[in-house]
């Protein structure tokens, strides 16, 4: 097992607390991806360790993929410029940022306010880029399209690939559920529960039109 977070990191003021996963296999086909760095020893290292980013990545990587490999025509591979294996660069320089670009993954890292800020350690962020190059291999005439549409499309991709296991059962059954008792009137709905299902069929909906697509 390696801990990792299951979703965004928090802020300064809220930290979300890692959760045990099995360690992730980074071949699995279609959409193989590996780490540039080296694998550490799946040791429960905590967050702020490289170890920890390492396998918070690798976990990310592991289940972006599998977001769409049941649903991507038989055959199918990463674009001829990637290789085998989609390559995920996890120290990649000071900025704020991450992209893909046709030979892999980038994630940068910043330290602000003393405050060090890695793009890898946030599953969200990770599970985002691979989405770029999903999206790439299914319609690569997008890639290099200058339109805010086609941008929007594939940022949007990006963000379905990264919530999309938000909304699953095995996420949702490891997520805390408090048992206080909560006083509301009879006609109020419970706190986030009308924007949780908006947004859970929003993604479903989302999900199918695109899957549609490529049938």
């Amino acid at each position: 097992m390696v801990s990792v977070y299951e979703d965004h990191p928090g802020d300064a003021l809220r930290i979300n607390s890692p959760i045990p996963h099995p360690v992730p296999h980074l071949g699995t086909q279609p959409f193989p991806t590996t780490i540039a760095e080296a694998a550490p020893q799946p040791n429960g290292a905590g967050p702020g360790t490289e170890a920890f980013r390492y396998w918070v990545a690798a976990d990310a990587l592991s289940r972006a993929g599998q977001t769409w490999a049941s649903s991507v025509p038989a055959g199918t591979q990463w674009h001829s410029t990637v290789g085998g294996a989609l390559t995920a660069n996890l120290a990649a320089g000071n900025d704020l940022n991450a992209f893909y670009d046709r030979r892999g993954l980038w994630f940068f890292r910043r330290t602000v306010a003393g405050l060090t800020v890695a793009a890898c350690e946030s599953p969200e962020v990770v599970e985002h880029e691979p989405g770029h190059a999903i999206l790439d291999v299914l319609r690569p005439r997008l890639f290099n399209t200058a339109t805010a549409e086609t941008a929007a499309l594939h940022e949007a991709f990006g963000d379905i690939t990264a919530t999309s296991k938000t909304f699953s059962a095995a996420a949702a059954s490891t997520y805390p559920r408090s048992t206080a008792p909560i006083r509301r009137s009879s006609t109020t709905p419970p706190p986030g529960s009308t924007r949780t299902r908006s947004c859970g069929a929003a993604t479903g909906e989302g999900l199918a039109l695109i899957r549609r697509c490529f049938d």
